[in-house]
């Protein structure tokens, strides 16, 4: 886009105007309350939205410890494989246009450009991600698991196909600005989806592929009633129609996207090939952990949504110039004072409450007990989480998505499965042997992406670097 192209027909809004407060001077605590009051609608529908697939599988395990394997797995291997490409695709368009949101020498229609962008290259980056779900029954007999569960995922996976796109829709509302229209949405559609997985999956003989369609039609539901809010909101400030520019500056794109699948991979993959590994200790440990990875799943919605608050309020304030670097520093300890008291208060609670969860999933007495034990490393895994929650906020604020993908493949990280499998096998520890080792991992991670805070960033680099970006991708 030339220069003359960008040139604004209406003057820079006033700082008054500004969606950022800014007339407040630099405050750790002024930021604390800023970010909490930004991610609690975002906290609270992030919940709400693991809900759907929480419920789904408490409802599945109504109809037996199967039946509660096979659903879990199959959620988890929906959010694996397809939700890392929607979240790398979010945290991609975080990097690139919440400092063109605010920043004076950008129109707000290049935020739509962007997050055209988004769609596209995330529905063809899906693909391959289907030709698997479609195939999922001879991957999973290679891999060594019971018949039940490989034979089980296949009609499940490939109803969830036609349920994946509607998740690319809450792109857009990815700013600071904009975080509670989708809370209020998913609150209204969490007891309808409910509501029709119950009858779907207990009442008809679909079984679990009705709690498969029921996912499908939430998703399709959401996505539909996002697009009709931000038709009718200042939202539509940011979409200037379809513009062929979405089909440039993909390279841009693409190099920030792809890091960012790697991050969310190593991580979430690693707990698919612990559920792996749990289908070679037995049916039991099977479901228990598909009722604890739907659990965790949820959960760890808390520590990313404060962390995207945090990349937004970083990016937002870097598109204002090098003005905004006292205050960038206060946002980062501000973020990690709020994770490290939230995730402290959820492990709290996780403990205190370990002898009745299992009720939320199953009435097997041995599949309860299981989940009781190994709630013990998942709730030293919530606090990892958060801090590791700040390090991938300061990373997908200044687009340093490769420095986080490197950490998550370094040979500390890449030992954490073969110790798991040591732990769980050669000292039967079995699934709290898996989990012990997962905590070991996301210590790990959390502390070197910590160290790039505890060691001075140069934040008048990151802004100009900011300010790079938004040329590059227009």
């Amino acid at each position: 886009m030339s220069d003359s192209e960008r040139q604004r027909l209406l003057p820079s809004p006033a700082p008054s105007e500004s969606p950022l407060d800014l007339k407040h001077p630099p405050s750790v605590l002024y930021e604390l309350k800023h970010i909490a009051g930004k991610s609690l609608p975002l906290v609270l529908g992030f919940l709400l939205e693991s809900g759907i697939g929480l419920s789904s599988v408490a409802i599945a395990g109504r109809l037996g410890a199967v039946q509660l394997g096979v659903v879990g797995q199959g959620y988890m291997i929906q959010v694996v494989t397809g939700s890392i490409i929607t979240l790398a695709a979010t945290s991609t368009q975080v990097t690139l246009s919440s400092p063109l949101f605010t920043s004076p020498d950008h129109e707000k229609e290049e935020v739509g450009i962007i997050l055209q962008r988004s769609l596209i290259l995330a529905n063809l980056g899906a693909i391959p991600i289907y030709v698997l779900w479609w195939f999922i029954t001879p991957v999973m007999k290679w891999l060594g698991q019971p018949e039940s569960l490989a034979e089980g995922l296949a009609p499940f996976l490939k109803v969830m196909i036609l349920g994946q796109p509607g998740e690319l829709f809450p792109f857009l509302l990815d700013r600071e600005d904009t975080m509670a229209p989708p809370t209020i949405l998913v609150g209204l559609l969490l007891p309808f989806h409910i509501a029709i997985c119950y009858y779907l999956t207990l009442h008809t003989t679909l079984g679990i592929v009705g709690a498969a369609l029921s996912i499908a039609i939430t998703f399709w539901a959401f996505a539909i009633l996002l697009v009709i809010w931000i038709r009718n909101s200042r939202a539509s400030v940011c979409w200037g129609g379809w513009s062929r520019s979405s089909l440039d500056g993909w390279s841009q794109f693409v190099k920030i996207w792809m890091p960012a699948i790697v991050m969310w991979a190593t991580e979430w993959w690693a707990f698919e090939i612990v559920a792996l590994f749990a289908g070679r200790l037995g049916e039991v440990p099977v479901a228990a952990q598909a009722g604890l990875s739907s659990l965790d799943g949820a959960l760890s919605t808390i520590a990313y949504a404060i962390s995207l608050c945090c990349s937004a309020r970083l990016g937002n304030l870097m598109g204002y110039g090098p003005s905004s670097i006292p205050r960038l520093k206060s946002v980062v300890r501000a973020t990690l004072i709020l994770e490290i008291g939230v995730t402290l208060s959820v492990a709290t609670i996780l403990l205190a409450s370990r002898g009745k969860l299992g009720l939320l999933f199953t009435d097997d007495r041995e599949t309860r007990e299981l989940i009781s034990n190994v709630l013990i490393p998942m709730a030293a895994y919530q606090l990892f989480d958060g801090l590791q929650g700040v390090g991938a906020g300061i990373l997908r604020s200044t687009g340093r998505q490769d420095l986080g993908s490197l950490i998550r493949q370094s040979p500390p990280l890449s030992f954490s499965l073969p110790f798991a499998y040591f732990l769980a096998f050669y000292l039967s520890w079995g699934l709290v042997g898996l989990w012990t080792a997962q905590v070991v991992a996301l210590a790990f991670v959390s502390g070197a992406e910590l160290l790039i805070y505890f060691f001075p960033m140069k934040w008048e680099k990151e802004v100009g670097r900011a300010e790079e970006r938004g040329e590059e991708s227009m």
